[in-house]
């Protein structure tokens, strides 16, 4: 398949809504992971959940607009790149452990993306 500007432009607005629907995710954990915490405080944590209910719902028109530019089987493998995004995420916010089964994953998951796309 030819690389053309256009497949460019649909990757990138590809990567930018898996990124945008992983990260609304991560959001959501760490609203849910507040509400077990602090019962408390639910109406803080809403507040973040609905934040990520939107970023998550936000995914699917970028997605659609990166189809314009781009085949599903060139924007689809990239749900891939997102898990790695939710990973670093889970990480660094969510303070979770990357174990190296973990590590041995995100790397057959971009090398998966490459051979793929």
């Amino acid at each position: 398949m030819l690389i053309t500007p256009n497949i460019i432009i649909g990757l990138i607005i590809g990567l930018i809504a898996y990124t945008i629907l992983n990260i609304g995710k991560g959001i959501q954990k760490y609203a849910i992971e507040g509400f077990k915490a602090d019962r408390q405080i639910k109406s803080k944590n809403s507040g973040v959940w609905i934040i990520g209910t939107i970023l998550t719902g936000t995914y699917m028109f970028i997605q659609w607009i990166a189809l314009l530019f781009a085949p599903i089987n060139i924007i689809a493998p990239l749900d891939g790149f997102g898990l790695i995004v939710f990973i670093i995420f889970s990480y660094f916010v969510l303070k979770e452990e990357i174990s190296k089964i973990e590590i041995l994953g995100i790397v057959f998951i971009i090398t998966g993306v490459v051979l793929i796309t």
